[in-house]
């Protein structure tokens, strides 16, 4: 390897050090719980007649699970249901007992991601029946993430990386100005390796995706998946395109771009595109996107190869390369802003999620390879800008290095970001506050508030939570009541709440008031922001 060679790895080392540094320590779920009938730690009468989840996406139609258990771990339901849209489950509930009934769901989302969680209901009092059941191993709250694996990580990211090099490769192959037979030999020859490196790849990532959606599934339920999944159909379609492409490839140019775009498809299937409400406009956009970063990573890679090997045959293709790049690149800003605004349900989100900092990155990324290419366009006019051309071509490489793992990043995260549990305690004046809440989101939520003041002092005789819009100052100040539920003693007070509050998504600051036997007003004031995400 050349010198020139060992500064690139040493950049590409550099940059993929850092990715597995800066990566999230999670990957975000993609589709998630925005809607319970009953909801989570919600105190019932009765038995309700059946259990509904909503979820912000469609689901597979195919390996979902929703089970009720009773407090001694039994199943109580039978086969649950999903409805015609493919965002929600329901399943029938017998009568039962008063207790505390866990619901368990497993489902995968219609982009190909599992999704798995538990949470907690009682009907009727039961305070006497002692220790609250345990949520299954694994499981806490509505949703479950994806532990971060930097091995699966760096499989998925090379995996892209390959896809895109080894489509533009191809795509490339009808419009380079090969001179010698042995020039086109050996840039078939570099083509065929990208396609045995990039169906190696695609068998890792879909071993990986497989084993992450057959989570507490045993690989017999394998062959259901690939049959009656979409995402199982994507990755038949990426085998069978990709192993077709070493025997049929590099013979005519509109089967090599046919095989390039079959390739980018199936691709696209597996991924946010398809979980969108606008399914056919995301997958197009996104197919259309792919295509032309295939196009300028293709280009860019054999223009940096072929410069090193035999500058005359660099020199013959880099005009055509550079228009073709600018091209690319403005389809790649054409495409990418409305794609990225049909998977943002606003677009003042775009800071709240991973997904949205790594796609802020690119853009900056974008930017500089712009301003690279306008030197590298003006350094192609002047006789003596060899050295520069060289240089700002090092420099092009590696942001396209920066931009593919960016990418690859941010496509295995989700753009919508999440409402959360509320778990707050603060002290004050001798008074512990406490309050717990459900995933805080638009609709119905449950508050549970607790204090605990020490011996000795007043006793607290009246609470309420208090909710003021920050986004919105001129919508008067919601106060509500609390009401003191029973076992509360002179020291220790519990209070329950469900109902529409904060009313509306934005943010808001949610208040705890306790007024003591003294007439001593007591407050602690937390900041909040409640996502709206369409069920």
């Amino acid at each position: 390897m050349d010198r020139t060679g060992v500064e690139l790895l040493k950049v590409f080392i550099l940059l993929v050090s850092a990715w597995l540094l800066f990566l999230p320590q999670q990957a975000d779920a993609h589709a998630f719980l925005v809607q319970s009938h009953p909801s989570e730690e919600s105190s019932l009468g009765t038995m309700p007649p059946s259990v509904k989840l909503t979820f912000n996406e469609r689901l597979e139609k195919e390996l979902y699970s929703l089970k009720i258990l009773d407090d001694r771990g039994d199943v109580i339901t039978k086969e649950p249901r999903m409805s015609k849209d493919q965002r929600s489950l329901s399943v029938s509930v017998p009568s039962q007992k008063k207790g505390v009934y866990t619901v368990q769901y497993s489902v995968i989302s219609a982009d190909g991601h599992p999704v798995n969680g538990a949470y907690l209901f009682t009907v009727g009092n039961t305070a006497s029946k002692g220790s609250t059941p345990a949520l299954p191993a694994g499981e806490s709250g509505n949703h479950e993430e994806n532990v971060y694996n930097p091995a699966s990580w760096l499989v998925r990211t090379l995996y892209y990386i390959a896809l895109l090099l080894a489509s533009g490769w191809v795509l490339w192959k009808s419009f380079i100005p090969f001179t010698r037979s042995e020039q086109k030999e050996d840039y078939i020859k570099r083509g065929r390796q990208l396609q045995r490196i990039h169906l190696l790849l695609l068998a890792g990532f879909i071993g990986i995706q497989a084993s992450g959606l057959l989570n507490g599934s045993t690989w017999n339920k394998l062959p259901d998946l690939l049959i009656h999944s979409a995402v199982g159909w994507s990755w038949m379609l990426s085998l069978a395109v990709a192993a077709a492409g070493l025997f049929l490839t590099w013979r005519r140019a509109w089967f090599d771009i046919t095989w390039a775009a079959l390739l980018l498809l199936a691709k696209s299937l597996n991924g946010h595109a398809a979980g969108q409400e606008m399914a056919a406009a995301a997958v197009g956009l996104d197919v259309l996107h792919l295509l032309f970063a295939s196009v300028w990573a293709g280009g860019l890679c054999y223009l940096y190869q072929s410069s090193r090997k035999n500058q005359s045959d660099a020199a013959a293709f880099i005009s055509r390369f550079s228009a073709a790049a600018l091209v690319s690149l403005c389809v790649l800003i054409v495409t990418g802003v409305p794609y990225s605004l049909l998977l943002l349900p606003r677009i003042s989100y775009i800071w709240d999620t991973a997904w949205g900092i790594f796609l802020s990155l690119k853009a900056v990324a974008v930017v500089l390879i712009l301003i690279t290419g306008a030197f590298l366009r003006f350094y192609l006019n002047k006789r003596n800008g060899q050295a520069s051309v060289s240089t700002l071509l090092k420099i092009d490489l590696s942001l396209m290095a920066a931009v593919l793992i960016i990418v690859a990043v941010f496509t295995q995260l989700s753009p919508n970001p999440e409402n959360e549990a509320l778990n707050w305690k603060e002290r004050k004046n001798g008074v512990r506050l406490e309050i717990h809440t459900s995933v805080l989101q638009p609709g119905a939520n449950r508050f549970n508030v607790k204090t605990v003041t020490k011996k000795g002092e007043p006793v607290i005789e009246k609470a309420e939570l208090q909710f003021q819009s920050l986004d919105q100052p001129s919508v008067p100040k919601i106060i509500v009541p609390l009401k003191r539920e029973k076992g509360s003693d002179s020291r220790h007070s519990s209070y329950g709440k469900t109902g529409a509050y904060p009313p509306f998504p934005g943010k808001w600051r949610i208040t705890i008031r306790v007024i003591d036997a003294d007439v001593d007003e007591i407050s602690v004031s937390k900041d909040i922001k409640i996502y709206k995400l369409q069920p």
